[in-house]
């Protein structure tokens, strides 16, 4: 049996540092950027004897990274032990790990428990990738000498390896660099990690979500287990509760977030969007949602400037002044904590286009990511075998 769970970025528009004090309120978008987990035994089945040891196997496989780690997980205390890695260990996976499995073990039944058992001593294989919109692939568009555009970027190979510091590949002691994008990566592979990981083990059935996923109930028990055990686990491989709307969003979706209680690590607050408005009314609404961008953008300069931080510095001043004079383009901001980290911005119909080819002109790369409200997913397969069969499937023979 595998199990390939996946979890969205996202995009924090509006709140920033405020929503680390309740009631303030943030609006995230999720992104159909994904993290995806693949789980499934090692082992076709058991050695009888291998209840003797009361420790099974787990491997994590980190293709991108060229990273692979091996690990005994004890049956007894629930505790990871790696006993063989390259040098760069996952607290998040590890975490994860730890987390779900002590879920299934608190909440399975004698019976359940005893196939509990059986299907952990068959090993755990766990395969993590991310897409290439979670890291910057600016070295490898450059050094093939074509220009800084979504096409440059869209032709990467899906799941791209993450090159290496030339500096550091001395000894063979590689370290990868990781040059991130600010999407939450994180958050969307500790969710998928928990969700694949939960599924696999009984705990929750994610497969009502899959099948209709615009159907789904926010207020469902498995999707708040998976909030709960990956905002634990999450929390503890940062080793801060942080505000935690990413975590949310990668397992809710698209969302208005005001931050769960650091008391009580529970199901997450769904709120309710409101009604649609209609013709003249809509276009009040974007307007006055344009306005408050202005005003907000301007708040966070001036507390950038009381802190003596750059959250948002001249120069994406000057560009996210121009991208909001642009025809279609309803906002554009920092996203987050700000910094020089990205932006973003928010165009009406096909005006995103014009936004990335302005972007490549100021020698600014703009991501393929795009918002999808969708949370934790189960997937069908291995992400790596879609590029094949749709190849396949666009073959017609005469």
């Amino acid at each position: 049996m595998e199990v390939v769970a996946s979890a969205p970025g996202k995009v924090l528009l509006t709140g920033g540092y405020l929503i680390l004090e309740r009631p303030n309120a943030g609006i995230v978008l999720s992104t159909n950027a994904r993290f995806y987990a693949i789980v499934k035994p090692i082992y076709e089945d058991f050695k009888p004897e291998s209840w003797a040891w009361a420790w099974t196997d787990v491997k994590l496989t980190s293709p991108q990274l060229s990273r692979e780690s091996m690990y005994k997980l004890s049956l007894k205390h629930l505790t990871l032990q790696c006993v063989s890695s390259s040098e760069s260990r996952n607290p998040f996976v590890e975490n994860a790990i730890q987390y779900a499995v002590a879920a299934a073990h608190a909440v399975l039944d004698k019976n359940k428990k005893d196939a509990l058992d059986k299907l952990l001593l068959q090993g755990l294989e766990i395969t993590i990738l991310g897409c290439n919109d979670f890291y910057s692939y600016r070295n490898q568009i450059e050094a093939r000498g074509l220009p800084l555009t979504p096409e440059a970027l869209a032709a990467l190979p899906p799941f791209t390896s993450i090159t290496f510091n030339a500096g550091e590949s001395n000894g063979g002691n590689c370290k990868p660099e990781v040059a991130k994008t600010g999407l939450g990566s994180s958050a969307a592979m500790t969710t998928a990690a928990v969700a694949a990981l939960l599924h696999y083990l009984g705990v929750v059935n994610l497969s009502a979500f899959s099948e209709d996923p615009h159907q789904q109930n926010k207020d469902s028990m498995d999707l708040d287990v998976v909030h709960m055990i990956a905002q634990s686990a999450h929390c503890v491989a940062q080793g801060k509760v942080g505000s935690g709307f990413d975590v949310s969003s990668a397992v809710y979706g698209s969302q208005r977030y005001v931050r769960f209680s650091p008391k009580v690590l529970s199901a997450a607050q769904w709120m309710e969007g409101v009604a649609e408005p209609v013709k003249d009314e809509l276009v009040k609404v974007l307007l006055k949602a344009r306005e408050a961008m202005l005003g907000i953008r301007n708040h966070i300069r001036q507390m950038g400037q009381a802190a003596g931080i750059p959250i948002e510095p001249e120069s994406q001043t000057e560009l996210l002044d121009a991208t909001m004079n642009m025809e279609g383009v309803l906002l554009a901001g920092v996203p987050g904590a700000g910094g020089f980290d990205a932006i973003f911005a928010v165009a009406l119909g096909d005006s995103s286009s014009n936004v990335a080819n302005a972007w490549s002109s100021r020698n600014v790369l703009a991501l393929l990511v795009r918002e999808d409200p969708q949370g934790v997913s189960l997937e069908s397969g291995d992400p790596r075998s879609w590029e094949i069969t749709s190849a396949v499937s666009s073959i017609h023979i005469k």
